[in-house]
């Protein structure tokens, strides 16, 4: 919390040493008070000095950007204690995780994720095969959500920008360390240790931070229930089947960052990310099927997994006597990742082997380049460029999946090149009016090489984005934005490759994989608008409407082929219509009811629609988009003791999906409930205890699908959800 303005009348100097050790102190926050102290002779009441000092918060850095977007600090972003970002970022405004089981699914802004939503770290976009749930809460500084497309963050953000700030060198020295233990309902416990130790000498400064986590969980546990039934209603299949899944194994990433200082804003850094997990997996898959045959009564598996994820960057930032200034930019990436599963199925004819081997490697280069130049005090243009190239290869084999057929060995690569040419104006005009244009121009090209062809996939994309804020109120306390943008979305690599991967169980829900390489990009323009008001107490009311029209969509289709396989393949279907709204509030219950304690409360909502035009409703919206979402918190500070609690529900509905004229898909609902108290114990030592989904529902979701035959195949599944509880201890030294 900011600190209170402080008022201090000069007086002559004290004669009594602890006086003089107490203005001593001070001065070391208040350099001023020294002066003071020296002067004998007390000046007139008129001459009364106002020191007043107030940290910059997440709020003021929000309310005077030019362009719309959530900051969320490392204090937040470490309140709850939570052991992956998921958990952080589903409690943020506009911002949703599908899916459910141990470590649920996808980030969705506007409900929507697969690539609408641009995950990036420190500015650029996350290197292929990177996972959120590698990087550790402790290691992230900041999180911006940025709602409309910039120039300079690129344009691939239909959805909305999440751009995580690893951790910077921090001004002063600091030595912590942090050890926390969870355990789940299943009583499997987990450990995992974490540490900053940063320090300055001269010119050089530097941070190292890092965890590590022993994984020990049932990771996942389902029901299905699968039935098929033809046009007069006969059942030709009645399926019930129960799968488990556990997992051991460790994971680690550490950050380590040197930072040189030449002059003011003259800097070099160096970064370096790396990530590993090692785990085994175990699966335990049974059936009973009283009609029709069972394509095996049990399943067991085994996977050795081993995964990796490096990436090294370098900056320099130079500035020159006219004020202007450069950044240049490179960084390299690795990902490697091997997967090993031997599966032993007993069926009805005897038992059955199966092996899989996947081996990913993933190479990437990055270079990018910015000219600053101010124009004034209150007007910046920034010119940039940014090229990458990355490399996918990958080697899948597959073995006895398909009856008297060999041993399947697919190896297939992909060369991705992209390069992109922006430029930005950030302009404010007066204390009311800001202004923000910016262009891009980017262009992706992929070429897939495989054992049927090779392929070539090329798009280019300008991308407008004009954005305004005008402030208005007595005190510029309101604000009105809205911003006019040109966005697309990308296909991933992997839905490129013409490969075809095969499914264990072959069905309609469990069908063999092939991607397109004839795939192009989605492109939408889109608009939006908000109201915000600023409170004197750092509360805030915010309301945003959005609306985006996404062409050439992408759908995943799958069919029954010649062969009897089922296959699941994307292809472009027509445009689909994109709208929504935003609510968010903050304020302290001080504020609102005279007397009552400091309570911050906060709360935000969202009202989420989309239609694709080429299917027929009522459930024809874009990609299973989350209709709706709802946070609702507060946190309290208690003086003596000196223990800080507070607690959010989410909740998010279930929602029903046409994905083709002959597929349906529902997602279901969530609710969940966080809980923590933080207690500082001494200056150094913290003690926080956490709660995490304490509802844990379990999550239902459904398909169905209806074949060339007019047969219809449904299936609906129950996943178990877990509450998490921890303990975390909080040393600094």
């Amino acid at each position: 919390m900011p600190p209170s303005p402080i008022k201090r009348q000069t007086t002559p100097t004290p004669s009594k040493p602890w006086v003089r050790t107490t203005l001593f102190a001070l001065s070391t926050c208040c350099p001023l008070v020294i002066a003071l102290a020296d002067d004998t002779k007390a000046p007139p009441a008129s001459d009364r000095i106002e020191v007043t000092g107030k940290r910059r918060t997440d709020e003021d850095v929000r309310r005077e950007s030019t362009v719309a977007k959530v900051v969320v600090s490392h204090e937040e972003v470490m309140r709850y204690g939570d052991s992956n970002v998921g958990d952080v970022l589903k409690r943020l405004p506009g911002v949703t995780v599908g899916g459910g089981g141990r470590s649920g699914g996808e980030i969705r802004m506007r409900g929507l994720g697969s690539g609408y939503t641009q995950i990036m770290i420190n500015g650029e976009p996350a290197p292929r095969g990177f996972a959120l749930d590698s990087i550790s809460p402790e290691l992230i500084e900041r999180i911006e959500i940025v709602r409309s497309p910039m120039a300079e963050y690129g344009a691939q953000a239909i959805a909305g920008t999440i751009n995580i700030v690893l951790r910077q060198v921090p001004t002063k020295r600091t030595q912590q360390f942090t050890l926390t233990e969870s355990l789940e309902d299943n009583n499997h416990p987990e450990s995992r240790a974490a540490f900053e130790y940063t320090g300055k000498s001269d010119q050089l400064s530097y941070v190292l931070a890092g965890t590590i986590k022993n994984m020990g969980q049932l990771e996942g546990s389902s029901y299905a229930h699968t039935t098929e039934v033809d046009p007069t209603g006969k059942l030709l299949v009645d399926q019930h089947s129960t799968d488990s899944q556990y997992r051991k194994g460790y994971n680690g990433n550490i950050t380590p960052r040197v930072n040189w200082s030449f002059g003011e804003d003259d800097t070099a850094s160096l970064q370096l990310f790396a990530f590993r997990r090692q785990a085994v997996d175990q699966v335990y898959d049974a059936i009973d099927q009283p009609v029709g045959t069972p394509p095996y009564t049990t399943q067991t598996g085994r996977t050795l997994s081993d995964a990796g994820t490096y990436k090294f960057t370098a900056e320099r930032d130079h500035p020159f006597a006219d004020g202007s200034s450069i950044q240049a930019h490179l960084s390299a990436s690795d990902f490697i990742s091997n997967s090993d599963t031997a599966w032993r199925q007993q069926t009805a004819s005897g038992n059955k082997a199966l092996q899989s081997n996947a081996d990913n490697h993933a190479t990437a280069v990055n270079a990018s380049g910015k000219w600053h130049k101010p124009l004034g005090e209150q007007q910046k243009l920034v010119f940039g460029f940014e090229g990458d190239w990355s490399r996918l290869q990958q080697t899948l084999l597959q073995a006895g999946y398909i009856a008297s057929t060999p041993t399947v060995v697919t190896d297939t690569s992909a060369d991705v090149t992209r390069l992109a040419f922006y430029g930005q104006d950030e302009w404010t005009a007066s204390p009311s009016w800001g202004f923000y244009g910016g262009a891009r121009w980017e262009s992706l090209t992929t070429r897939t090489d495989a054992a049927n062809g090779n392929v070539d996939n090329r798009s280019a994309v300008l991308s407008p984005s004009l954005q305004s804020v005008w402030r208005f109120g007595d005190k510029l306390q309101d604000q009105w934005r809205w911003s006019l943008s040109r966005s697309y979305r990308a296909p991933n690599t992997f839905s490129l490759l013409p490969r075809v991967q095969l499914s264990t169980i072959n069905d309609a829900f469990h069908p063999d994989s092939m991607g397109n390489p004839q795939l192009k990009p989605e492109l939408a323009w889109g608009f939006e608008t908000a109201l915000e008001h600023y409170m004197k107490d750092g509360g805030m009311l915010s309301a945003n409407i959005f609306n985006r029209r996404v062409d050439n969509v992408i759908r995943t289709v799958t069919t029954l082929g010649a062969n009897g396989r089922w296959m699941s393949q994307p292809i472009n279907v027509d445009h689909a219509d994109v709208y929504g709204v935003e609510l968010e509030a903050k304020s302290k219950l001080s504020a609102l009811v005279d007397g009552a304690p400091g309570v911050e409360l906060r709360m935000n909502a969202a009202r989420n629609w989309s239609f694709v035009r080429s299917i027929a409703g009522p459930y024809n919206n874009l990609n299973g988009q989350t209709p709706a979402s709802v946070n609702i918190g507060a946190d309290y500070e208690f003086k003596s003791p000196s223990l800080a609690v507070g607690g959010n529900i989410g909740w998010t509905p279930g929602v029903t999906s046409q994905l083709t004229p002959t597929q349906q898909a529902f997602a279901g609902g969530k609710t969940g409930i966080d809980v923590y108290a933080k207690w500082k114990i001494d200056k150094s030592t913290h003690l926080r205890l956490s709660a995490n989904n304490l509802r844990h529902a379990d999550y239902l979701s459904s398909a169905e699908n209806e074949d060339e035959l007019n047969d219809l195949n449904r299936q609906n599944t129950v996943t178990r959800t877990w509450a998490v509880w921890q303990a975390a201890l909080e040393i600094k030294f």
